[in-house]
């Protein structure tokens, strides 16, 4: 038996379900509240990103002193750690190009290393998703993010 998921937005998340459809014999909508959803985003990126497995160090400045404008986060010991993504405070980008001043207005920025995870979750859950990362991240590393790149 085949079973696919679709999302469609119109106002609403609704999520369609079709068992086999080439018979069309089983066919249902359910509409799924914004507290659900979130719900569900949540509850994904617990799994895919358990904090009790996840690290961080402070960054450094050009003269290798520790810098609390800049984190990296990852998972596993330092040397041989897979980096998840970065962090940068409004700090870090001062007295830089034109370029630094328009990340400056846009921080703090969380920046994924994984391009792949995150499409993953702008794939599954369009924008909808960066608030409630947002949120986890602030719950759980006690740093606001304004910008999700």
């Amino acid at each position: 038996m085949f079973v696919s998921c679709r999302f469609h937005i119109d106002g609403a998340i609704i999520y369609e379900i079709i068992s086999n459809p080439i018979l069309y014999l089983f066919h249902m909508k359910v509409i799924i509240s914004e507290n659900k959803l979130n719900d569900f985003i949540l509850k994904y990126i617990e799994e895919k990103y358990p904090v009790d497995e996840i690290n961080y160090e402070e960054g450094y400045d050009d003269y290798g002193n520790p810098d609390d404008s800049s984190y990296t986060f990852y998972v596993g010991d330092y040397d041989d750690a897979e980096t998840l993504f970065r962090w940068y405070s409004k700090d870090y980008w001062e007295g830089g190009s034109d370029d630094a001043k328009l990340r400056a207005e846009e921080s703090p920025i969380l920046s994924f290393e994984d391009w792949d995870s995150f499409q993953q979750l702008s794939t599954m859950f369009n924008e909808y998703w960066k608030p409630v990362f947002k949120q986890w991240f602030y719950d759980n590393f006690g740093l606001k993010v304004k910008t999700i790149i």
